[in-house]
């Protein structure tokens, strides 16, 4: 079974891609946000990400972040550089 850290999972397409995930069984996953959320599958963003994508073992990292300005450009290649950082992530969707 492959582990999914989904970024921007609470709203537009990530949303969609996240009530997806919701009903098949599959496969396991996490999402990551910046704010502070009551669903059991949500982890806090940390500033070691690649540390965090190490710890949950995650094999496939979807990015569904909405790249409007010049911090969640940052954010997008933040999250870039800590899959291959990581060491564990083979697939990188974005």
């Amino acid at each position: 079974m492959v582990k999914i850290a989904l970024a921007g999972g609470t709203f537009g397409i990530g949303l969609a891609i996240h009530n997806v995930l919701k009903v098949q069984d599959t496969h396991e996953y996490v999402i990551f946000t910046k704010t502070p959320s009551d669903d059991a599958k949500a982890i806090m963003s940390t500033f070691d990400l690649a540390e965090t994508l190490k710890a949950e073992s995650i094999h496939t990292v979807i990015s569904a972040l909405s790249i409007a300005d010049e911090s969640s450009g940052q954010a997008q290649l933040n999250l870039t550089e800590a899959s291959v950082g990581a060491g564990c992530v083979k697939r990188l969707v974005s």
